[in-house]
């Protein structure tokens, strides 16, 4: 395929990602189960991120990127996707503060994204959270909310579109449309907004820092707290009445 250039190999790549993705979600609409909504969920997230997000585009992007005879096509596919060292260690001291600026600004773009869309008259329902039944259900949904989609979506979102796009020139139309590939992926308008905000700030802290892993980790952690706030909502002693003032506020 050496007739292909290398942002048309890796264009098909991310292609066959969101071609998966949707077949996958029409798949889990179409088909009738007796698995509960959290059961469902897990699935679908399991499927989605390590599949379609993570086993699928690692391969074809293995299989696709021209690599030197005698290099390792893994060691080139990882250093290409940006795996390695952020360039200052001290950047890590910002990981915090950035992650709770990011979680706070998602969260008003998410409102007034939404406000918008009542506005224009678009009526689709909002998602309700994650049911905190069981003990283990915390942990669990830590694992598949932030750890997965930091691990798999800044995979295909800031490693392979990163590396799509780095012949373009201009590293903030690189973040620009990463981050709006990023929002689309979600297939949802209600997260489109605060999913797009989102992609910006991890693309902008990726190019800055030269490193997908302080996006993984920003990634994680942003969706961490989220988590967590969500589990404090349903908690009736301290948390819950922290999280009710602030949701107040």
């Amino acid at each position: 395929m050496g007739f292909i250039s290398k942002r048309g190999r890796l264009s098909i790549v991310y292609f066959v990602v969101m071609c998966c993705l949707g077949i996958l979600q029409i798949s889990f609409s179409a088909v009738n189960t007796t698995l509960s909504d959290n059961m469902m969920d897990i699935t679908y997230t399991l499927v989605s991120q390590c599949l379609c997000m993570g086993l699928i585009p690692f391969l074809l992007a293995l299989w696709l990127k021209p690599c030197k005879k005698g290099e390792s096509r893994v060691k080139n596919l990882f250093r290409d996707f940006g795996y390695r060292k952020p360039i200052s260690k001290k950047c890590w001291w910002l990981l915090i503060p950035i992650c709770i600026s990011l979680y706070l600004l998602t969260s008003l773009s998410s409102r007034i994204w939404n406000l918008f869309l009542m506005v224009i008259g678009f009526d689709n329902p909002t998602f309700g959270g994650y049911l905190f039944s069981k003990p283990w259900d915390l942990p669990l949904w830590i694992f598949m909310v932030g750890v997965l989609p930091a691990v798999f979506e800044e995979f295909t979102h800031r490693g392979l579109l990163f590396d799509m796009l780095e012949d373009r020139g201009n590293e903030w139309e690189i973040v620009f449309f990463s981050a709006l590939l990023f929002a689309g992926m979600h297939t949802n308008i209600n997260q489109f907004g605060y999913a797009f905000v989102g992609g910006l700030v991890m693309g902008f802290v990726a190019l800055r820092t030269g490193s997908i892993y302080f996006s993984m980790a920003t990634h994680f952690f942003t969706n961490f707290i989220s988590v967590m706030s969500n589990y404090a909502s349903q908690d009736l002693g301290i948390l819950g009445k922290i999280s009710d003032a602030l949701d107040g506020f």
